[in-house]
């Protein structure tokens, strides 16, 4: 059999090809079966010193680009702006200018140029490339004027400095932009991990760690327990409002919600998180309390979740009612957001005599 197999008229270069995979195969199977290859080199005692460090600097060149970061290893870092550069020349003194600058987190600063002179070379080039990005993500959000990317990129560079900095950073920056609120309309997956499934809304409302509940003009105090969920280091709670199937079946009755959980809480997941300009906080009292209303009073409205009769609702219905009978401006998401375009009736929001 072997001889017909390797006689000159039967091996082939389809033969050839066959053995050499099959060589390739075991070799790479023999490698993996080694943990570590062990190489013994004499070196003079006299160069010992030298040589490792040369080694050392060798290996940290090659790692330095570790496949934690691999989808930034062409990264290009910006030049230092005219402002950073400025704050450069004026030393390392930690100076006020510098504090505000260090406060829009998007810039690389004399402070962090001190830091990352103080780590080794894998350290350094891996803090340098979170802040670079960083400042690009805020840059692409800017132009879309996207607070919570923005926001999301400039925490990413706190976190980046709250790592290596040698002592405590603090992170001075006003994720509400001065409002002391934001409130954003909320978008997801339904299930989350399901590409190109139907998408569900709700609203999120963040307040800065700082807000008194009770001043003028207010949030109502009895509300403020509902914000209990943190963001940016604490920097900011935050609230959900949002309805859904009460036992979360595909059918059954249409319920509202403070922070429904796992989805409604979890800004992860979140596709979009458009902002409704809410500068009002007595329309976010007014978003509170038609909930409220509604979940009191409305125990038998039936859930469909994809509703294709007009007189049907599901959670988008719910959030798009609510927002319509809070007079909050918005517009439509662009995701397939079934039942958006049935919302919920205002009398649905009523308060009902007992």
């Amino acid at each position: 059999m072997w001889s017909k197999f390797f006689a000159p008229k039967n091996f082939g270069r389809r033969n050839i090809t066959l053995i050499f995979i099959i060589i390739v195969i075991v070799a790479i199977s023999f490698l993996n079966s080694c943990d570590e290859i062990e190489i013994k080199v004499e070196i003079d005692p006299a160069l010992e010193d030298e040589v490792k460090k040369s080694i050392e600097d060798f290996f940290s060149g090659i790692f330095s680009n570790s496949d934690d970061n691999s989808e930034n290893d062409n990264i290009e870092f910006e030049d230092d702006t005219e402002e950073s550069k400025s704050i450069n020349e004026a030393g390392t003194e930690w100076t006020e200018e510098s504090k505000s600058i260090n406060e829009v987190g998007i810039e690389w600063t004399e402070e962090d140029q001190i830091q990352y002179d103080r780590l080794n070379s894998k350290k350094a080039k891996a803090f340098k490339k979170k802040v670079t990005n960083s400042k690009k993500d805020y840059k692409k959000a800017e132009e879309k004027d996207d607070l919570f990317e923005m926001n999301k990129a400039r925490y990413e560079a706190v976190k980046a400095r709250q790592d290596v900095y040698d002592y405590e950073y603090k992170d001075t920056y006003d994720y509400t932009y001065g409002e002391n609120f934001l409130v954003f309309l909320g978008v997801h997956r339904v299930p989350p991990w399901l590409g190109g499934a139907p998408r569900h809304a709700c609203i999120v409302i963040m307040v800065s760690s700082d807000f008194n509940f009770g001043n003028e003009p207010f949030i109502n105090s009895e509300y403020s327990g509902y914000f209990e969920n943190p963001e940016y280091g604490g920097k900011v709670s935050y609230a959900t409002i949002g309805a859904g199937e009460k036992d979360n079946k595909i059918y059954g009755f249409l319920r509202s919600n403070i922070n429904r959980e796992p989805n409604d809480i979890d800004l992860s997941i979140k596709k979009e998180m458009m902002n409704l300009n809410i500068s009002d906080p007595i329309t976010i009292n007014n978003l509170f309390i038609f909930e409220s209303r509604y979940s009191k009073n409305v125990t038998t409205e039936p859930y469909k979740m994809i509703p294709f009769k007009s007189d049907s609702h599901n959670s988008n219905s719910f959030t798009h009612g609510l927002l319509d009978v809070a007079n909050v401006a918005h517009t439509k998401p662009k995701w397939n957001l079934p039942g958006w375009d049935q919302p919920i009736p205002p009398e649905m929001f009523k308060e009902v005599e007992p």
